[in-house]
């Protein structure tokens, strides 16, 4: 979901709540006004009408309608004081109508505890000094008989939060959301749970002998329960922070309660509402006689399942055609696919007797033949991408089609990582930023592929063919395997594009591009190589293009806008040593021809993965830089690396190894970046920066900036801080502010006057952040006026005095793209 659709949708909940405020007030207010404009005797007449029609609803039995009509009682009470007082016209009006409505409330709210329609409240106690089981952490539970109770399952609310579960009794009671401290009564008769949740507890109470639920949302405040008797219920609320205790009576506690009977469904008892019985429904086929029918399932004896819910959650039906019942289970939803011709059939099932509700197998039913299981119609190898098969395509003679994807494979880190991982759904991408280094946010689309399964297989490994997605004129690349590799981790295929059969070996991981025009894959390598080789084929050319380079290819990642991006292993680093933008491994990647060993590693290390971008040229594939050249400062929360030259060109600054404080693959745009390097042209490095910097206009100096995060641990109070710093490149010496500039800074304009900028009230860029800015100007005098920290050199390098001890890290940074400013 974007920042946008949600800033929609809180907006509306606004007009939605204010919309609400003014219909209470409304309610409050309309009532009162009415009665107050009345004659007193006519006003007393509506008071005695609106007290004579709640009696007549509590007798009825008609609690919602007494309780809205003894809400009127009330407002004509007061309207009643009001009108009494403007009918008076001397100054002792006011005490008479004071004391009208205070005899008045009194006498309204005696009424309603007489017609039962006043609500108790749990009445505060000291807490005891014997608890309750504790709201965090649920024990095993038994019941006064001494019985099991099976806890199916357990959460907690947000991170740490209480935690909640459903619940199994003996007697196959099954309740569901109940907090953990729970507890039976002194006479085994009822069972009392508290009902966590984020916005506001409740309370549950089991009839154990009438098989009777009673929920109450309003009453919250217990939180863990310390003692239970027939007569009154005891505990305490947010045990935590406040642990004030409570204590209410069981009859008053059930009587504003809303109680259900429990439904019986097999051997189970559920409150009403829980289950829903799947409906039978019936498959026709395109063609013939045959008759499919889906009749819905439930097991006589749930209790002994191991999760007796599971059914409840998914239903399932059973198949019966032509009359016949079948030993097989689908899903409620599922939709099995005929042949053409109406003679054969294939769906995902299980068997009545299986354990498992999933994985669900292929089975294919064919006229005379009957049921038969189809074997596995992929078998993937160690290496190779992770398939997902979402739906059954189309039904043949002798072939089953099934549409899949590729999972999609992201970095642990933004820019690079240490583990490759892989989902099996379209995420949310950057691709590309503003002139102001902000991320412009895309979709990733997995890879779509089709899987041709021989109905005659035998389910080993080869037997499937597979198809990629379109390309141009709707023609797909066909994959068929023909060996492995001798380590058994990757295959080896033959792809054809149309008439078109390429030469060669190739993996399986390709990627078509977003125009449909180019195929991106990797050629075969056989250990102790790693897959080195890139090609695109060039649908409308008709010709392969390929790099030069041969770097070790982990993963193609994406195909967009001419430019191919893949994950590549560059080293390793040991696995307990901490990485930083200067040293991100200690062992470099040997050549690609027997580098197998050095990428399966070891427990000790791990690989370290780059983005590597390819841009399809006219005769190649050209790798792009992994940094941006930048015409402009960027903001605070900037993304990636970047260039900005100086005015003039006779210096540059790149900054390197900027994250978010959370240091993970999340795009999170908004928030800032830290912990950068720089490094000029004219040859002076500087740690811990974020991207936000300007140079002055005649190039000599570089205002950086650097988030300082702090945490004050006697008041757990945040205090981060945005320190600016000045940086003298003829001079080598760096100046710091040393105190908070204010969040977010972006530099606007940097002169001989001073440096002009902007911040935002917290570390935080949101699109209505426009109204919240302030501007703010640096007077330069000011800062020369600061202390200085001079540079020193080491080798053609100049590093301030911290950096020293990572002199050797600083030397060994390829800074050949500064060469066109120095």
């Amino acid at each position: 979901m974007s920042y946008q659709e949600t800033s929609e949708e809180a907006k509306a909940s606004l007009s939605k709540i204010v919309l609400m405020l003014l219909w209470e007030l409304a309610k409050l207010i309309v009532p009162i006004a009415a009665v107050a404009l009345l004659h007193p005797l006519a006003a007393l007449a509506v008071v005695l009408s609106f007290g004579l029609l709640t009696g007549l609803c509590a007798w009825l039995k008609w609690p919602k309608t007494a309780k809205a009509l003894s809400w009127l009682l009330t407002a004509a009470v007061i309207g009643l004081s009001f009108a009494v007082f403007s009918w008076m016209s001397s100054w002792w009006g006011i005490p008479v109508c004071v004391i009208l409505l205070l005899i008045g409330m009194a006498c309204v709210s005696s009424y309603e505890r007489y017609l039962g329609l006043a609500k108790a409240k749990p009445q505060p106690i000291e807490a005891p000094a014997q608890r309750g089981g504790s709201a965090w952490h649920g024990d095993d539970l038994l019941t006064p008989e001494g019985e099991p109770v099976r806890c199916l399952s357990m959460g907690e609310i947000a991170m740490g939060g209480p935690t909640y579960g459903t619940y199994l009794f003996p007697d196959g009671v099954l309740l569901d959301g109940l907090g953990s401290s729970v507890r039976f009564s002194s006479s085994g008769r009822y069972f009392a749970a508290p009902l966590p949740s984020r916005e506001g507890w409740g309370l549950l109470i089991l009839d154990r002998q009438e098989k009777r639920v009673y929920r109450n949302a309003e009453i919250g405040e217990f939180w863990e329960i310390d003692e239970f008797t027939d007569q009154a219920i005891s505990g305490r609320h947010s045990p935590l922070v406040g642990n004030q205790g409570y204590r209410m009576p069981l009859a008053d506690l059930l009587a504003q309660s809303t109680g259900v009977d429990l439904v019986a469904v097999r051997d189970l008892w559920l409150e009403p509402g829980w289950h829903q019985a799947s409906a039978d429904k019936a498959f026709p086929a395109p063609a013939g006689e045959h008759r499919l029918r889906g009749i819905s399932h439930l097991p006589d004896n749930l209790r002994e399942l191991d999760d007796p819910t599971e059914l409840l959650r998914y239903p399932a039906l059973r198949l019966e055609i032509d009359g016949a019942l079948s030993e097989l289970l689908i899903d409620a939803n599922e939709q099995p696919l005929w042949r053409a011709d109406g003679q054969a059939l294939v769906c995902h099932a299980i068997t009545l007797a299986a354990i498992r509700r999933w994985p669900r197998e292929l089975w294919l039913w064919q006229a005379d033949q009957g049921w038969r299981q189809l074997p596995a119609g992929w078998v993937q190898a160690a290496d190779e991408p992770d398939l997902s098969w979402d739906a059954l395509v189309r039904l043949d003679q002798d072939q089953l089609q099934l549409a899949g994807t590729f999972n999609a494979p992201y970095l642990d880190h933004l820019h690079f990582g240490y583990w490759l991982h892989s989902t099996c759904s379209d995420i949310e991408i950057g691709v590309g930023h503003d002139a102001e280094g902000r991320i412009l946010l895309g979709e990733y689309r997995r890879s779509r592929l089709t899987l041709l399964q021989a109905l005659a297989g035998q389910g080993v490994r080869g037997e499937a063919g597979l198809l990629s997605q379109p390309l141009l004129g709707d023609v797909a690349a066909r994959f068929d395997w023909r060996r492995d590799s001798q380590d058994g981790r990757l295959g080896a295929y033959a792809c054809r594009i149309g008439d078109w059969q390429l030469e060669g070996e190739w993996l399986l991981d390709h990627r078509v591009s977003d125009c449909g025009r180019y195929l991106a894959l990797l050629a075969f390598a056989e250990a102790p190589a790693v897959p080195h080789r890139v090609y695109v084929a060039d649908l409308q050319q008709r010709r392969l293009l390929a790099y030069a380079g041969q770097p070790l290819v982990a993963r193609l990642l994406d195909f967009r806008g001419g430019v191919l991006r893949l994950a590549e292993v560059l080293g390793r680093l040991g696995r307990d040593e901490r990485d930083t933008p200067l040293r991100r491994f200690d062992q470099a990647a040997p050549a690609a021809e027997r580098a197998a060993r050095f990428v399966e590693g070891d427990d000790s290390t791990r690989p370290y993965y780059q983005p590597l971008a390819l841009r399809v040229a006219e005769q190649d594939l050209q790798a792009l830089p992994n940094w941006r050249l930048v015409e402009r400062a960027q903001v605070a929360n900037g993304d990636g690396d970047f260039v900005l030259p100086a005015p003039g060109g006779g210096d540059a600054a790149w900054l390197f190894g900027a994250q978010s404080e959370f240091c993970d693959h999340y795009l999170r745009e908004r928030h800032p970046r830290g912990g950068g390097c720089l490094l000029t042209a004219s040859g002076l490095g500087l740690a811990n920066l974020g991207p936000s910097l300007i140079w002055s206009e005649d190039g000599r100096y570089l205002a950086l900036t650097r988030y300082i995060r702090r945490m004050e641990a006697s008041e757990q109070v945040d205090t981060d801080q945005w320190h600016l710093l000045l940086l003298d490149v003829q001079q080598r010496t760096l100046r710091d502010t040393a105190s908070h500039i204010g969040c977010m800074p972006q530099f606007l304009r940097f002169d001989a006057s001073g440096i002009e900028l902007r911040v935002l009230p917290s570390d935080w860029e949101h699109e209505d952040s426009a109204g919240e800015w302030q501007a703010r100007h640096i007077d330069l005098s000011q800062l020369l006026a600061l202390s200085t920290v001079q540079f020193e050199a080491r080798g053609a390098l100049w590093l301030p005095p911290e950096e020293l001890v990572r002199a050797g890290q600083w030397q060994r940074l390829d800074g050949s793209h500064l060469q066109a400013w120095r």
